[in-house]
């Protein structure tokens, strides 16, 4: 219980100290029950505002510097400082519990609307949650406005994005028609369609165009059909080196007749002339075809000495060798490679042409070399006695051949894995010649800045898309939050039972009253309609505003279940009322706390009439403690 109050500091009062009016003693301090009197403006209020600081547990938003001690009756001392320490069991009425707990909404023109929210914490709910529908209507306005809300934004910049994507993909739907019905672009195996998903596929690969041969070489690729597997070319035979080896050797050889006719001797084409004609006589005819003279035997064995079995023996090697020189070379003269141009595929066309004309090459060079070796021997065979010129072996022609024959196989097995790998060439063929298609066709239709458009333009809808989720996700949120403050609004309704009763019955207003006004899905009522004379209320004086104020109060008091514990305090409950409504409210005073168990009771005025009845409140029945005593103070408290 509250013995004694020092303030030091606190609005209008200034070192006020309880020692300095009232001395030492306890006894003359507070009791159970306190009247407190003094003019308008002595400080009653801001005294109730100190004891209100301890049933808030917090100081009041205007003195947040103020200081004071309170001295409990054991002696406990409670400060500024030891706010925090509460709540304590106290329950005040003064002008702050009237605005705190009951918010009298004003329409435009500042009249009094019918509406009342009851309880401090609804009112400070009801006032976030106004806060939050101002909050969730500017969301709103940003969002829905029809004019520049960023919903018909997003709408406007969606359809504009829709506009581009559609003729872009009109364009290409249409370039992919084009492909899949060309057989040199797509040819319908594996995939049956080509459309516009392929061709978006395709367009970051088709990054430039085709050379013209290059096109046509791919373009013929296609055109082609299938060749046979062409056989190895197992030998290139321009292999003669043993036929001159057999040439050096003749001509190495030396001939010596047993004698010689000097007239053959001595004339190489006379002496071939006569040794031909030895084959033509000799055991054929007896007389010379030529002159028709017989051809004695002694003119044989002349011949017989100069041409001797060794010279015959030599000339037929010479001659067969020769001849076997004649037979190789039109062998080479003749060869021909065992395909033609046309087994090849027409992009190893100028690889076949190249080995053609190499070839030739190789078959002058080789055909010229025979040749000379051919001119020698036959000098040789005109001149059997004369020392011939020796031939000169050289092995490049076989080199060349096998190199040749090389670059041959090395062809050949290139076509033949052609072949092996047909269809897949002509897909890469294909695939090349319809990026080149692509390529020439993105740069018709400027495909680049289109897309650049498109990404552009998606952007900006991405950013708009970003401000509209989060305002909205700001609007659900809010909405949530509302939701959550209007579930949390104190239920008012045995409070307003409580009320209509109290304004019927002690203070004879029964036109006026409080009704219930729903609203919400939880059904929490926060607010209610004053009515008088059943009809809703309006202009409500300062006077009825007070007494629904104090019913109120009234009301609040009866959810204490430890009446004994707890201090009330009464600051001018009759503000604003006429005489006629003092005594009523001493009646409330007096039967709903004056004569309950409360510990301690204050209740200050500046009415000299409810000043009178105060005196007659009546005594808790059960309260023995300061022998019940009424203290009066009558004085300014303020120093």
């Amino acid at each position: 219980m509250i013995r004694q109050i020092d303030i030091l500091e606190y609005g209008p009062y200034k070192n006020y100290r309880w020692v300095d009016i009232f001395g030492n003693d306890l006894d003359e301090g507070f009791g159970c029950r306190n009247i407190i009197y003094g003019r308008n403006y002595a400080g009653k209020t801001t005294f109730s505002r100190i004891i209100r600081s301890l049933e808030l547990g917090k100081p009041h938003k205007d003195f947040n510097n103020g200081k004071f001690i309170i001295t409990l009756d054991d002696g406990k001392q409670i400060t500024e400082l030891d706010l925090d320490d509460g709540p304590y069991n106290i329950r005040v009425y003064n002008a702050d519990f009237k605005k705190d707990n009951l918010s009298f909404l004003y329409d435009e023109n500042g009249e009094i609307l019918p509406f009342a929210i009851l309880g401090e914490e609804n009112i400070e709910i009801q006032y976030k949650i106004e806060q939050e529908e101002k909050k969730i209507q500017e969301i709103r306005e940003k969002l829905y406005n029809p004019d520049h809300g960023v919903h018909k934004k997003y709408n406007d910049n969606r359809k504009f994005l829709d506009k581009l994507e559609k003729e872009l993909s009109k364009i290409l739907r249409e370039k992919a028609s084009q492909i899949r019905n060309n057989p040199n672009l797509f040819l319908a195996n594996q995939k049956k369609q080509y459309d516009i998903r392929d061709i978006e596929q395709e367009i970051p690969f088709a990054n430039s165009s085709l050379e013209e041969q290059e096109k046509k070489e791919l373009e013929n690729t296609i055109k082609e059909n299938i060749k046979e597997i062409v056989p190895q070319c197992s030998k290139l035979d321009f292999d003669y080196m043993e036929l001159i080896d057999k040439a050096i050797l003749l001509l190495s050889m030396s001939l010596k007749p047993s004698k010689i006719i000097e007239s053959l001797a001595n004339n190489n084409d006379l002496q071939e002339w006569v040794r031909e004609g030895i084959g033509l006589h000799k055991g054929i005819l007896e007389e010379c075809a030529f002159c028709g003279n017989k051809i004695d035997v002694s003119r044989w064995e002349e011949l017989d000495r100069h041409f001797t079995r060794e010279v015959e023996e030599f000339t037929e090697n010479l001659e067969k060798l020769m001849d076997k020189i004649k037979e190789k070379k039109e062998y080479i003269l003749n060869y021909q490679l065992p395909f033609d141009k046309y087994s090849f595929y027409s992009i190893f066309e100028e690889d076949y042409h190249l080995i053609e004309r190499e070839l030739d090459l190789l078959k002058e060079e080789a055909v010229s070399e025979l040749d000379e070796v051919y001119r020698v021997l036959e000098e040789r065979r005109k001149n059997l006695f004369s020392t011939s010129n020796m031939l000169r072996k050289d092995g490049d022609i076989n080199l060349k051949a096998n190199k040749l024959l090389s670059k041959i196989n090395t062809l050949i097995n290139k076509n033949n894995e052609y072949t092996l790998k047909y269809t897949e060439k002509q897909n890469e063929a294909r695939k090349k010649l319809r990026y080149d298609e692509i390529y020439r066709f993105k740069k018709l239709i400027n495909y680049e800045e289109k897309k650049a458009a498109i990404e552009n333009q998606r952007n900006l809808l991405q950013e708009i898309n970003n401000e509209k989720e989060k305002l909205e996700k700001i609007e659900k949120e809010s909405l949530l939050k509302k939701a959550e403050l209007e579930a949390s609004l104190k239920d008012e309704k045995n409070a307003v039972k409580l009320v209509n009763n109290y304004l019927k019955s002690f203070l004879g207003h029964p036109e006026l009253y409080l009704d219930i006004e729903e609203e919400g899905a939880s059904k929490k009522i926060s607010k209610f309609v004053v009515k008088r004379n059943n009809q809703k209320a309006k202009n409500l004086s300062e006077g009825e505003q007070s007494l629904i104020a104090f019913c109120y109060f009234l009301a609040t008091l009866k959810d204490i279940s430890n009446i004994e514990e707890y201090t009330i305090f009464i600051d001018d409950p009759i503000s604003s009322l006429d005489s006629n409504h003092i005594f009523y409210v001493f009646s409330l005073i007096d039967s709903e706390i004056a004569s309950k168990n409360y510990k301690q009771v204050f209740i200050s005025t500046h009415n000299l009439d409810l000043l009178k009845y105060l005196q007659k409140l009546t005594k808790p029945t059960n309260n023995k403690k300061y022998n019940n005593k009424y203290y009066l103070y009558i004085c300014s408290l303020k120093s």
